[in-house]
């Protein structure tokens, strides 16, 4: 199918319901018109393509709220993701940011010359005070009052990767060894961070938002189980209790690389799904969780979205159907990990297309028949 045709099939297609609605049943066991679905960045790409950058999409709202409404009617793919940047913590408690090819990096890290974590330079930064902050609720209560009848999931780090945003990777990795007690401190600083927010976005956007958390600088590329233990579960653990104490809610959580090692510290989470890297074998997933908690995944990012043809999409997105659907407690098709920003068009109608001609007539626990259909 070229690609003109393979988009007219997108734009022109008719949803049955909406993403929220189509969630809902399917967890309830009623028969659906296909698969949940979700492309990670999805609205990045998509303003890319239109013509944006990512630092527009961030500071204009008038942009942002265009690319929405766009994405909505061009995609039929409802919600709004107010992704709480990764980066953000790290900025505004002081360290130092610059965009560059669609992507935020770190010039300089604010706790990056200390030989040891020295907590007393860092503050909990208040809302209604820290000008970034502020700027932040303002465009929350404009994404509300804009679009009052869409859902809105706010998005930010797990208690890790807020860390890393505060001190480079490479030196809290050095300080599980040689400042195991300053990290620690961190980690409860980076907890404290992400239930200051849940309360933030609870009052902003009302008591039905929902909260989901991403950590990919949690692997075991990087944190050998014993240490994801003692630096990482703890706080994890009590950040996710208290967003279900927050919001009434449990937050589905992404984690990037490697994890499969520590799936069994995972299971007595209060989550309501886990969304794995294409690292990670999702037939092996399901065999994990799959009687516990919804799971998602994870068509590959790099090799299949970015780099490879729609033909390789679909078939990608047909493999983890037939090897993810019968998950018993659910299963949404999404990408392995965040879209890149040069992610062809064509690829991204491609998953969409798939999705909605391969899983038709989902239901929880099957393999839909299409499947199998050419």
């Amino acid at each position: 199918m070229d690609k003109e045709k393979l988009h007219d099939q997108v734009i022109n297609y008719k949803p049955q319901m909406t993403d929220e609605e189509r969630l809902e049943k399917y967890m309830r066991g009623e028969r659906v018109d296909h698969l949940p679905f979700y492309i990670r960045g999805f609205d990045q790409v998509y303003g890319h393509i239109m013509g944006y950058s990512t630092a527009q999409m961030i500071e204009d709202f008038d942009i942002f709220s265009k690319l929405v409404q766009k994405r909505i009617e061009a995609y039929h793919i409802d919600g709004i993701n107010f992704a709480f940047a990764l980066t953000l913590i790290g900025d505004v408690c002081g360290s130092d940011l610059y965009f560059t090819d669609g992507n935020c990096y770190f010039a300089d890290h604010f706790l990056m010359a200390d030989k040891k974590i020295d907590m007393s330079k860092v503050a909990l930064p208040d809302p209604k005070k820290n000008p970034a902050l502020k700027i932040v609720i303002e465009i929350g209560k404009k994404i509300r009052e804009k679009f009052p009848n869409q859902k809105i999931i706010a998005t930010f780090p797990a208690p890790f990767t807020t860390a890393a945003t505060l001190r480079p990777l490479e030196k809290l990795l050095r300080d599980v060894r040689k400042d195991p007690q300053g990290l620690k401190e961190l980690m409860e600083f980076s907890k404290d961070c992400g239930l200051k927010w849940t309360e933030v976005f609870q009052k902003v956007f009302g008591p039905n938002v929902s909260v989901s958390l991403i950590d990919p600088a949690t692997s075991t590329d990087l944190l050998r189980p014993k240490q994801f233990d003692e630096f990482s579960l703890p706080y994890l653990r009590d950040l996710v209790d208290g967003i279900v104490k927050i919001t009434g809610n449990k937050p589905p959580i992404h984690m990037c690389g490697g994890i499969k090692d520590y799936w069994d510290r995972l299971y007595d989470l209060n989550i309501s799904s886990i969304s794995v890297d294409n690292l990670e074998s999702l037939s092996e997933t399901k065999e994990a969780f799959g009687d516990k908690i919804t799971i998602e995944g994870n068509v590959p990012t790099l090799d299949v979205l970015l780099q490879g043809s729609p033909e390789d999409v679909i078939k990608a997105v047909k493999n983890c159907i037939i090897n993810g659907a019968d998950s018993p407690k659910g299963y949404v098709i999404s990408t392995g990990c965040v879209s890149e920003v040069n992610t062809p068009p064509e690829n991204l109608d491609a998953f969409i297309y798939a999705v909605r001609k391969y899983s038709a007539g989902a239901k929880l626990g099957e393999i839909p028949e299409a499947v199998y259909q050419d």
